[in-house]
């Protein structure tokens, strides 16, 4: 195999794949991922087209085989020519490919505990993202030091990096150059696709609650206008992994594989939206795939981690709402005070919640 790149490089280039495989070493092994015509090497780049003089650094290092045919694509280069429909489908492809990849992996470093309901413990992961993101916000615009250590601080959880991961699974919003015959209406009840169907559509909602459904339960629901549902399935090529299902009455547009050049015509922006929007995901995820990592090396050397404790979650909601509260006891801070109205029913539940 010959070396492409390594992990922290500075991501300089992409990179069209134009037959062979290429190898992303995650946590020290080789994940494989083989195709013609892919554009690889993006996600970084992807991420930081608004920002082009500050540099990013690369996520993992990259190999490729002896018999893989490289060619370097400038990030100047890939910016023009992403929202053309062969190179954004081929952009996307690859993402879709590695955000699985991704997806695995951190499936696979989660400890079980038949003791934690999962479901609380994402609504507390993401409900602890929304706060401290919220306060990181106030913090960026005061520069009071006291509240920056606090967002520092809790912005190194692992319940932080959760919830971020979570909430950021959410579908990808894309605003549709308003036609109205490409859009119909559906009933409550009306089954949008099916799981195990052959994906050649993707759908994106204008009106309504849209249902996913995994082996007959429900595991999301979708109601914010513009969200693009079913893409990844039409860009890895498989079969459907969920159901989609019409909880109200909806109104939707179906995109059909062999309309998408026409579409992408018609939105120019679309794939520069849906690219980035899968390359922050891959971003989200190698932050949860370092800290479930470190807890399970914690494990090994008999250092439990925190998880493993009954609902320790509720502890760090706990720990940080009573900071918060405390700080704003002794400061006064202007702005923080507005932010804890805002949140006081959840400040007042997980602060006397640490107390019991």
């Amino acid at each position: 195999m010959k070396e492409i790149y390594k992990q922290k490089d500075i991501a300089d280039n992409a990179y069209l794949l134009k037959s062979g495989k290429i190898y992303l070493d995650i946590l020290k092994i080789p994940y494989e991922i083989s195709g013609d015509n892919l554009i690889v090497g993006a996600a970084e780049i992807i991420i930081n087209f608004d920002n082009p003089i500050i540099p990013t650094f690369r996520l993992c290092s990259m190999k490729a085989s002896d018999d893989a045919e490289l060619e370097p694509i400038r990030i100047d280069v890939l910016k023009g020519l992403i929202h053309r429909s062969n190179i954004g489908f081929n952009v996307c492809r690859f993402l879709s490919k590695f955000l699985i990849i991704l997806n695995r992996i951190q499936s696979e470093l989660k400890i079980d505990d038949e003791s934690k309901d999962e479901y609380n413990y994402n609504v507390s992961a993401k409900k602890y993202y929304q706060l401290v993101d919220e306060l990181n916000q106030i913090s960026e615009e005061l520069k009071f030091v006291d509240i920056l250590e606090l967002v520092k601080s809790a912005k190194n959880e692992l319940l932080y990096e959760a919830g971020r991961g979570l909430f950021h699974k959410r579908s990808t919003n894309f605003k549709i150059n308003d036609k109205s015959d490409l859009f119909k209406t559906l009933p409550s009840e009306e089954i949008i696709c099916k799981q195990g169907e052959e994906a050649d559509d993707f759908f994106i909602l204008d009106k309504g609650v849209i249902a996913i459904e995994v082996n007959g339960i429900k595991v999301a629901e979708i109601n914010k206008s513009g969200s693009v549902i079913g893409e990844m399935s039409l860009f890895l090529e498989e079969k459907r992994t969920a159901t989609i299902r019409a909880k109200t009455d909806v109104r939707i547009h179906k995109v059909r594989r062999d309309d998408l050049n026409l579409f992408a015509e018609n939105n120019i922006d679309f794939f520069d939206v849906i690219s980035k929007s899968i390359a922050e995901k891959i971003k989200n995820s190698f932050s949860i795939i370092r800290h479930l990592n470190q807890e399970n090396e914690n494990v090994k050397i008999g250092k439990v981690p925190g998880f493993l404790h009954k609902e320790p979650w509720l502890d760090k909601l706990g720990t940080f709402s009573f900071q918060v509260l405390e700080l704003w006891k002794k400061k006064k801070y202007p702005k923080m005070g507005e932010y804890i109205k805002r949140n006081e029913n959840e400040f007042t539940k997980y602060s006397k919640k640490l107390k019991n």
